[in-house]
């Protein structure tokens, strides 16, 4: 199953896309008849690992050969034993694929028994499921033009007898799929054996950033994000951008990217100066081709009542006034120790609204400093300065 991209920019220059495959039937190591959960390690280039699992109804899989790969796919072949059965297909791919693509085949419904009201000895309906990051992502799902199977949102339902039928299947980012097969409503007490084939996958290249968190929290500071990259693939940075509705974005900082690492990295912004009440954030991720990706958006509440202080600069070169930035802050006093706990004197100023400068005497070269903020309400923050 191979597919190229082609796009042409002003006549001259011509960039292609290799398109991944996997071919149940030929990828190594070959899906094992049978195997409620398999691994391809290495699929593509660069590689993509997918990881298959079943769960639910695996009891009622057909004999020992199923599921089992064929020449047109994965096929899963069940005998149910009620209209409430299902068997579900997780896939999770690692890092997550950009335009992932691939076939639903023989959905179909099997013979009616002519009573009132209709039933049938099955009914063929799947339900698809993908997130990237934890983020839900919807499917496009093709219209079958053999028989009409029914497409309603991410469930298709059979709909007729005639054989050849196939959907095609569209997600535009995702690293985990979830492809549910049931046996549908009307269907008689004790249905006959039936069959769906999850057809040959194709996708055009891995996403270039597996994130596997990405959360927040308020603390003295501000709203403090952390998020980890499982692996990364020419990731040059992470914009960070907050919003106030979740619809319009400002970027408020940049964080450099690894590059490419097999080992992922821990990263964390302090926003010091969010909105009062609901933050929302998303991550908007740069490749070195140019490339964008966007995260999931999440929220934090923000309660102005607490009390935030900045200092800069921070490390603090020698013998410069160190400013002061606070926001939402009303302190009664400050005290500037050693790191041996000797009180330092110091002169201060206020240089705008919010903002205060001090300047106290020589200092050595990477000596530690604490400011100690006192207000009436018994708040006590602690401020570390590093002395260059």
């Amino acid at each position: 199953m191979k597919k190229c991209l082609l796009t042409v920019f002003f006549l001259t220059y011509v960039v292609v896309v290799k398109a991944q495959d996997l071919d149940f039937n030929s990828q190594t190591p070959i899906y094992p008849n049978a195997a409620t959960s398999h691994t391809y390690p290495s699929v593509g280039a660069p590689a993509t690992s997918v990881a298959i699992s079943t769960s639910g109804s695996n009891a009622e899989f057909s004999g020992t050969t199923q599921p089992r790969p064929r020449s047109n796919g994965l096929q899963s072949q069940v005998n149910f034993s009620n209209n409430s059965s299902c068997v579900t297909f997780t896939m999770t791919f690692n890092p997550g694929v950009t335009n992932l693509n691939f076939d639903i085949i023989e959905i179909d419904r099997g013979s009616s028994n002519g009573t009132t009201p209709e039933t049938y000895n099955y009914i063929d309906k799947i339900t698809l499921t993908g997130s990237i990051a934890g983020t839900s992502v919807t499917p496009t799902i093709g219209n079958d033009s053999q028989n009409g199977n029914v497409v309603s949102g991410n469930v298709i339902t059979g709909s007729a007898s005639t054989t050849g039928s196939s959907n095609a299947i569209v997600f535009p980012q995702v690293n985990v799929v979830n492809i549910e097969y049931c046996n549908g409503a009307g269907t008689q007490s004790n249905p006959t054996s039936q069959s769906v084939t999850i057809g040959d996958m194709s996708w055009d290249t891995p996403l270039p950033v597996n994130l596997t968190t990405f959360s927040s929290v308020q603390n003295l500071t501000g709203i403090e994000l952390f998020w980890r990259t499982a692996e990364e693939v020419n990731n040059e940075y992470f914009e960070v951008q907050r919003s106030s509705d979740a619809r319009s974005f400002e970027s408020i900082s940049r964080i450099d990217g690894e590059g490419t690492t097999a080992a992922g990295k821990e990263y964390n912004f302090i926003d010091e100066f969010p909105f009062d009440g609901v933050n929302y954030y998303r991550l908007m991720q740069h490749d070195l081709d140019g490339s964008i990706h966007f995260s999931k958006i999440i929220a934090q509440n923000f309660f102005a009542e607490k009390p935030i202080i900045t200092l800069f600069p921070n490390p603090l070169p020698r013998n410069e006034p160190l400013q002061i930035r606070s926001r939402k802050a009303d302190f009664s006093s400050i005290e500037l120790y050693s790191s041996s706990g000797k009180l330092i004197p110091f002169n201060s100023r206020v240089a705008e609204e919010g903002l205060k400068e001090i300047e106290f005497g020589s200092t050595s070269s990477g000596e530690v400093l604490f400011l100690k903020f006192y207000n009436t309400a018994g708040q006590v923050i602690i401020k570390r300065i590093l002395v260059e």
